[in-house]
């Protein structure tokens, strides 16, 4: 397709096409974009993804911690993660890895600049009223074929320029065989 660099496929995040001037458009994790919205923050605009037939979907990633039965130095342990859900540290974490907090009180905290520009692109996408937020399932050892199979569809449809349905279609048996085989409900 004349619209979409060549490339694309096997880039493992965006920042650095969007500093070289290879991509106009591009859409990824907040991680895989931070370098270059810190480096030219006046350069770029975070906004939701686009609407699809049934709304903006996009994908989250849910972290948690836990304390095993037996471990040693529970007080302890309940207090290192006391600290890591601190606004302050959740905005660290944010800073140094691109991770989006996880605790609503840590918006507030998030200095002026580049991350702020970065929160508020992640905070308008959960925020329209069509959003659809969705969690990666674990395929365990079938998750590289889930990838590679992704991976197929979109070089079919974005840069061989298949018909969307027609390629989705195409590759149905094999998502389905995939999730059932792991025992992870499709929706």
């Amino acid at each position: 397709m004349p619209y979409v660099h060549t490339a694309s496929t096997t880039w493992m995040a965006m920042d650095e096409p969007l500093l070289k001037q290879e991509v106009l458009i591009a859409w990824d994790h907040t991680a895989r974009l931070k370098a270059a919205i810190v480096e030219k923050p006046d350069q770029f605009v975070i906004i939701p993804v686009p609407r699809g037939p049934k709304g903006r979907g996009y994908i989250t990633v849910a972290v948690g911690m836990a304390i095993p039965v037996d471990a040693p130095q529970e007080d302890n342990t309940i207090k290192l993660i006391d600290y890591l859900t601190k606004p302050e540290a959740q905005v660290l974490v944010y800073k140094n890895v691109g991770f989006f907090p996880v605790v609503a009180e840590a918006e507030g905290a998030i200095p002026e600049g580049p991350l702020k520009i970065l929160a508020k692109g992640v905070l308008t996408q959960s925020a329209t009223p069509d959003s659809i937020m969705v969690l990666i399932p674990s395929l365990g050892p079938k998750s590289g074929e889930f990838t590679g199979l992704y991976r197929e569809v979109f070089t079919k449809v974005v840069i061989d320029g298949a018909d969307i349905e027609s390629a989705i279609k195409k590759a149905d048996a094999t998502m389905k065989s995939i999730f059932k085989e792991i025992g992870v409900p499709m929706q």
